[in-house]
């Protein structure tokens, strides 16, 4: 067996692999296509050799990214590490596959490394237990519900409530996405030309009151086609439980009517939580671990 670092002629080695792994764990709804991967993967200061992949001969059979983070105001350099996937058959080289992915890290000075966990995501609790990740906190909280158990068919939405066309609107999901900062309007263009591509976009809702953006999401399919995706809500600005119950109505009801079955939802803002009581959801969290090396 031999590690190769990331070149983009892995590319299909690579998302095959991942969708035969994830394909009966029940918290992956979607994951990067290769368009997304390629652009991502281009990004200015991303290192190939942080990506492991392990072929036996010409078959990938496991695969694992790390990057270099932050350093903290202490001075100590911070890494992360996505998700170990490995081929049903192969579970004898999990250790193989994190020792390479963490020796790299720690060759890069990397001090704390840290993960991120949903349930239900097949042994890889246990495979990060062995390893040392021992402090865990609650990072969002998720729920995977029957969509028709939620419909509301009368229901006729607000005038704040933008139902984007993206023909038309595109523009202001981008603005409304970028407005926090967090990336280039380049750079959200080229993610949600990618999504549109491949008709993943189900719906998309901005609310904007008084001439201010205050959140927004978007439903997209996942890898299973009976289930998609809804994006956790994002506080631009000050928002509310009727905003959180129109926003939910609406794009459930958008989802049914695309003909899905299931539908993933996130709340990274905790303070979000309780507005959620009306619709009785079973959100459970996910975790991020952390390892703290010598």
């Amino acid at each position: 067996m031999q590690f190769k670092i990331y070149d983009e002629s892995r590319l299909d080695d690579h998302i095959e692999l991942v969708n035969d792994v994830i394909k009966d764990w029940k918290w992956i709804s979607w994951y990067a296509t290769k368009e997304q991967l390629k652009v991502a993967y281009s990004r200015e200061g991303f290192t190939p050799d942080t990506r492991h992949y392990l072929y036996d001969g010409d078959k990938l059979v496991a695969f694992l990214s790390s990057a270099v983070e932050e350093v903290d105001d202490n001075g100590v350099q911070h890494g992360s590490i996505h998700r170990p996937f490995v081929r049903k058959g192969y579970g004898h080289v999990e250790d193989k596959l994190m020792k390479k992915t963490l020796d790299e890290l720690k060759a890069r000075g990397v001090k704390v490394i840290r993960t991120n966990l949903k349930p239900g995501m097949g042994n890889l609790a246990e495979i990060l237990e062995k390893w040392g990740f021992g402090e865990k906190v609650i990072m969002d909280y998720s729920v995977i519900f029957r969509i028709e158990d939620y419909v509301t068919p009368d229901y006729h939405k607000p005038e704040y409530l933008i139902d984007i066309d993206l023909d038309v609107d595109k523009e202001l999901l981008i603005e409304a996405i970028c407005s926090d900062g967090k990336r280039t309007k380049e750079e959200m263009s080229k993610q949600l030309d990618a999504l549109i591509k491949n008709n993943r976009i189900v719906a998309a809702v901005v609310v904007r009151e008084n001439d201010e953006l205050l959140t927004y999401s978007l439903i997209y399919t996942g890898n299973k086609p009976e289930r998609a995706f809804m994006t956790a809500l994002p506080v631009l600005k000050t928002i509310n439980e009727k905003h959180i119950n129109d926003i939910f109505t609406f794009l459930v009801n958008k989802a049914y009517k695309a003909g899905k079955v299931f539908l993933y939802h996130q709340i990274t803002n905790f303070d979000l939580k309780d507005f959620y009581k009306e619709f009785d959801l079973k959100f459970v969290p996910s975790y991020k671990y952390l390892l703290k090396l010598e």
